[in-house]
């Protein structure tokens, strides 16, 4: 979060270039464009919990 920031506020500024920042940062261009893009960075992204075909009917047991 600190690192998100801290580019985020020296690339807006024109204190970086974003040219300076990849080679800086060691960032990639497609995580600098979302950096730029986004206040904080996104959370998780899964919507559901995978299914645990074989491990199901054991999940009571192990909790």
């Amino acid at each position: 979060m600190e690192l998100w920031s801290e580019i985020r506020r020296e690339v807006l500024t024109g204190a970086l270039s974003k040219r300076a920042a990849i080679a800086e940062y060691g960032v990639g261009w497609h995580t600098l464009k979302k950096m730029l893009a986004h206040d904080e960075p996104p959370g998780s992204r899964q919507a559901k919990p995978r299914p645990k075909p074989k491990l199901e009917p054991f999940l009571p047991v192990i909790r």
